[in-house]
């Protein structure tokens, strides 16, 4: 019976090795790359495919009292009331780093081409980390572009927020059961085709405006901008909401100092 080799020992490259061994590690160690590594780290991302080098993403680290100030903004856009206890999502890892796509409006480059670099990018730190010592997780989420969590991250309009990476190390009995796994790949084939045969095509044209006179790329970032002007209206709503409950607390707690 035969079994299918570790990743590691499917090539001789050191790169695809670690590139067809990396995994998304949910429970990370304490220990972290320090600002200096990271950027270190980033000479290895920064050649990212990027159309017209308008470089639309940006980083954030978050660590210490920042995850606090994060998991506060997840509470509220999820309309919880803060508790005792910290939100302890963010606290999974001692280092946070957001991925925000930064757009330019350029006319040959769509804001969802823009974007696409910006998660290039992301994963490309995540492969650089990796094959670094360290563990990452790429988490997301329903509220990640809640105006309260765009309001801590200090977005711009047509920012948008993609994640964040949790960083740490990774254990060490935990990293031999990955180096000796012999869970069978992805079978490649069901990711790589051709183009459908000439009768199966239906569109005249993938450049052909649509029936509103719009092609869709246009569309849909014309769509973006709305949510986004939404969003950054929400944001403020959230702010004076945050304001308001942070008065009646305020209040609150004076008259217990006062029994």
């Amino acid at each position: 019976m035969s079994h299918p080799q570790p990743a590691v020992a499917r090539f001789d490259d050191p790169v695809l090795a670690a590139m067809a061994a990396r995994r998304s590690i949910s429970k990370v160690g304490s220990q972290t790359p320090n600002d200096d590594e990271l950027l270190a780290l980033l000479d290895a991302v920064t050649p990212v495919a990027d159309h017209k080098a308008l470089k639309p993403w940006r980083l954030l680290t978050i660590r210490g009292d920042d995850r606090l100030r994060l998991g506060a903004a997840l509470d509220a856009a999820a309309g919880r009331e803060p508790g005792d206890k910290p939100n302890p999502k963010p606290l999974r890892a001692e280092l946070l780093i957001a991925v925000i796509a930064s757009p330019t409006e350029h006319p040959k480059v769509p804001e969802w081409e823009q974007h696409a670099t910006a998660a290039g990018a992301a994963h490309l730190l995540e492969l650089a980390l990796w094959q670094a010592g360290w563990g990452v997780m790429w988490r997301t989420g329903l509220d990640a572009n809640a105006p309260a969590v765009r309001a801590l991250h200090g977005l711009g309009e047509d920012e948008l927020l993609m994640g964040w990476l949790y960083v740490g190390d990774i254990d060490p009995a935990f990293r031999k059961r990955l180096q000796t796994s012999r869970r069978p790949p992805k079978d490649p084939s069901q990711f790589l085709s051709t183009l459908p045969a000439p009768e199966a095509v239906t569109v005249v044209s993938a450049g052909a405006d649509d029936p509103a006179g719009e092609r869709v790329g246009q569309r849909t970032d014309k769509k973006a901008k709305k949510a986004a002007k939404k969003a950054k209206e929400e944001a403020k709503k959230s702010a004076q909401k945050a304001k308001k409950s942070a008065q009646k607390a305020k209040k609150k707690a004076k008259k217990k100092d006062r029994r």
